[in-house]
């Protein structure tokens, strides 16, 4: 008998029919991290309770509405944008539904980097005993590179472009 383990009743085991189970077992099964199972099941459920109906009676007008609620309510870029990415998945993945092609993303807010003036520069340096941080800050100012950058720099990247 296939899938059959010992000891295992098979006659009473029906899989799942609940849609929030077959997507927690979708998600788990794609290897979705647990965080990410909850945010889209929350957002899920969240969206029906919001338009009181059914998975299959859901309109594209509905999900819509919803994100516009989150949007008027505060709610960053990012997370209108993870909302309609659990949404999407669960429509189109667990009910093969496809009318997210009608929907817009969020576009993400742009942000000007935090620029230290010559001031600020001169006095963490001022302030600072180490050699080696000494180096890394007057490295980063100097030369614009980016945090990661001057982490990963190596004494070979130095005399390369002497």
């Amino acid at each position: 008998m296939c899938n059959q383990k010992k000891g295992m009743n098979t006659q009473n085991y029906r899989p799942s029919r609940d849609p929030m189970s077959q997507l927690a077992q979708e998600m788990r099964l794609r290897g979705f991290s647990q965080k990410t199972i909850k945010t889209y099941l929350y957002y899920t459920k969240e969206v029906l309770r919001f338009a009181r109906c059914s998975p299959k009676e859901i309109t594209t007008q509905s999900i819509k509405d919803y994100l516009d609620f989150l949007a008027n309510n505060g709610k960053s870029s990012s997370t209108l944008n993870t909302a309609y990415s659990s949404l999407r998945f669960y429509f189109e993945t667990i009910l093969h539904r496809s009318f997210f092609m009608h929907l817009p993303r969020s576009k993400n807010k742009k942000r000007l980097p935090i620029v230290l003036s010559k001031q600020e520069i001169t006095q963490m340096l001022n302030h600072t005993s180490n050699p080696k941080h000494h180096c890394i800050i007057s490295l980063l100012y100097g030369s614009g590179l980016r945090v990661s950058e001057v982490v990963n720099i190596k004494i070979l990247d130095i005399y390369k472009n002497s």
